[in-house]
């Protein structure tokens, strides 16, 4: 640990040059600077803010950014930020270096508007957060997964080929008769013509649905499909499809937009127009069937909103979740009250994550 005199000063255009070969070396990852103009530069809600803490006038020993956002309050919209990418140079930890630049950071964002930031804190920067910096431990969001193959874990275990496959064939056939009976079943409970779909940009119908879909929540992040462009189908590293049920004049009833990554598959937002399990249902098994054709081995789903997603994902497997953890801190000029430090009041999803 060495002791040096440093300084705080604001993200100026450029820094970006040296802030990216210092967050990759740290975190030991490989981020690419389209993934940085993308991820702030790109932002709808706001050009890039960060407090760097620096020696001398280009050497960047610690960061503490956000991504601004939009904060859905039971229909209404509000200015609020998500805290990602906080680093220090492991030679100038225990200086009070994260202290002094978040401070200095969410000066910035009262003076821009925002009324609150949250974030999942990873375990060195969790205790900081809650003792020193006025954070609030809010839940842990709950992760379900579900295998749509076995063929792999047979495969380790048996170091048998030809028995996993023919295990995985009878498997898959078994899961696919019990989808389709599900499917069969809850296609009688509705009215009208209801059409399953895949698409992979932002549907054009989308923000009716949004419209009507924003007022059934107490506290989300602002889902538009401007947001949707921005956080989806602008990504450079991750590829991402739309599955939603449509009734009728094509008025979508419920969507998932699903992150594709070789053998795996994540739900990372699910929007619906009423909390209809039977319609959420209809469109789960669509999608496991549609991952079976396609050779995903399983499906995988974070969130919390009371015990919604504990009522879609009830035949999936409940795994025990301690990393992501849902922080928040309100400023100043935030008229939330103590809406935001209730649980209950909170839909929050995998898509939220800075990791997707």
């Amino acid at each position: 640990m060495k002791k040096v005199n440093w300084k705080i000063k604001n993200y100026e255009k450029e820094d970006e040059e040296n802030i990216i070969p210092i967050f990759n070396s740290i975190f030991n990852v490989d981020r690419s600077m389209n993934h940085w103009l993308w991820k702030f530069e790109s932002n709808p809600y706001l050009k890039p803010t960060a407090s760097l803490a620096i020696i001398g006038d280009k050497n960047i020993i610690g960061q503490y950014t956000s991504i601004p956002l939009a904060l859905n309050s039971k229909g209404e919209r509000r200015k609020i930020c998500q805290s990602v990418d906080t680093f220090v140079n492991p030679d100038f930890r225990m200086q009070g270096v994260i202290k002094e630049i978040t401070e200095h950071y969410f000066q910035q964002c009262e003076g821009n508007g925002f009324e609150m930031v949250f974030g999942f804190p990873n375990k060195e920067l969790y205790p900081m957060q809650i003792r020193r910096l006025n954070w609030k431990h809010i839940f842990t969001l709950e992760r379900f997964l579900k295998r749509l193959s076995i063929y792999s874990p047979i495969k380790r275990k048996l170091k048998l080929r030809i028995l996993a496959s023919i295990l995985n064939i009878t498997y898959k056939i078994i899961l696919q008769a019990i989808l389709y009976v599900r499917i069969l079943s809850l296609s009688k409970k509705f009215e009208g013509k209801i059409t399953f779909n895949v698409e992979n940009k932002t549907p054009k119908e989308y923000n009716q649905l949004w419209q009507i879909a924003k007022d059934k929540e107490v506290l989300s992040v602002w889902k538009d499909a401007e947001y949707f462009k921005w956080r989806y189908d602008s990504n450079p590293d991750n590829k991402f499809k739309y599955f939603y049920i449509t009734k009728d004049r094509n008025e979508i009833e419920v969507l998932f937009v699903v992150n594709l990554c070789d053998n795996k598959a994540k739900i990372c937002d699910i929007i619906m127009k009423n909390r209809n399990i039977y319609i959420a249902h209809f469109l789960l098994y669509h999608l496991e069937k549609w991952l079976m054709d396609n050779n995903f081995e399983y499906l995988e789903f974070a969130g919390k909103n009371n015990n919604l997603y504990s009522m879609i994902f009830n035949d999936f497997k409940n795994i025990k979740n301690k990393k992501l953890i849902f922080c928040i801190r309100t400023f100043k000029n935030s008229t939330l009250k103590e809406l935001p430090f209730s649980p209950n009041n909170w839909n929050i999803t995998m898509g939220d994550i800075d990791n997707i």
